[in-house]
């Protein structure tokens, strides 16, 4: 049934009634993605949106997320001295990694705590 409603361009009426009584794993990622509005109902849009998306992910993660080693490489190749480690000016790249570490020990300490009965918050 969730086959035939993910062929061609889905009907996102009936693929809401489908998921009401339960989404097969294999299919599940998918129909979130559909439901959510990541992936759009024509199935043959699927992969150029997909690799867009990939794409657009990596970009984001490139910008925001500061990798010690990487910065150093920079630095070494004659890069801003900004980004030296020893910089304590809160624009630095370093003061931003040190920022995220303090944000991600926070949320590793409030993750468990969410709902300890929980396996997945464990």
């Amino acid at each position: 049934m969730f086959e035939d409603a993910l062929k061609g361009t889905v009907d996102l009426k009936i693929l809401r009634q489908l998921a009401e009584d339960g989404i097969p794993d294999d299919l599940r990622g998918a129909c979130w993605k559909l439901l959510l509005g990541y992936l759009p109902h024509d199935r043959s849009e699927w992969d150029a949106v997909l690799k867009e998306k990939r794409k657009q992910y990596k970009d984001f993660c490139d910008e925001l997320i500061v990798i010690p080693d990487t910065v150093m490489e920079r630095l070494e190749a004659g890069g801003d001295h900004k980004d030296h480690p020893l910089n304590l000016e809160s624009d630095s790249l370093w003061a931003q990694y040190q920022q995220n570490q303090r944000v991600l020990s926070t949320v590793d300490v409030d993750i468990p705590r969410t709902m300890p009965s929980l396996h997945f918050f464990n």
